[in-house]
Formats: structure tokens, sequence, C-alpha cells
């Protein structure tokens, strides 16, 4: 990347700022890259987990379910 004439200053004065312009451009590269392994390795993680886990369907999950105790009592509900 070319890191001349990036501003209306002398080119003299320019030049004093070129380390900090590569500088800044190094650890923006080095930013993306460990944000694009970070977010990679996340997509892995969530697809796994979201595919991974099943629910086992050979086993009853109503089996310790009391529906008694969702009707009230007096409510006329069974009247009608």
């Amino acid at each position: 990347m070319n890191h001349s004439n990036f501003s209306s200053w002398s080119n003299e004065l320019e030049q004093t700022f070129v380390v900090y312009e590569e500088t800044r451009s190094v650890t923006q590269k080095k930013a993306w890259t460990i944000s694009a392994i970070v977010a990679g390795a996340l997509l892995v993680a969530v697809l796994g987990i979201a595919f991974g886990i099943k629910p086992k369907s050979d086993e009853n999950l109503t089996k310790d379910m009391d529906t008694s105790s969702l009707r009230a009592k007096g409510d006329g509900a069974e009247s009608k």
C-alpha cells in the first residue's frame, strides 16, 4: 500500500507519519484475520450444537406429568 500523499500536508511532514500508517495497515489486517477465525470457529460450534443435540424419540416425556392440578376446582368447566 502506498503511504504517500495521503493528506494535504507537505511531503516532509507526511513522511513522519508513514510508520504509523504502515503499523495501522498491518494491525488492521491482523484484526480482520483474527475476527474471521473466531467467527468461523463460533459458527462451527453453533452448528455442531444445533445439529448434534437430538431429542430422544423413544422416551415418553409426558410420563411424569400430573394434569389434575391444572384444572381449578369449582370453575364450572366440568359441568358443561
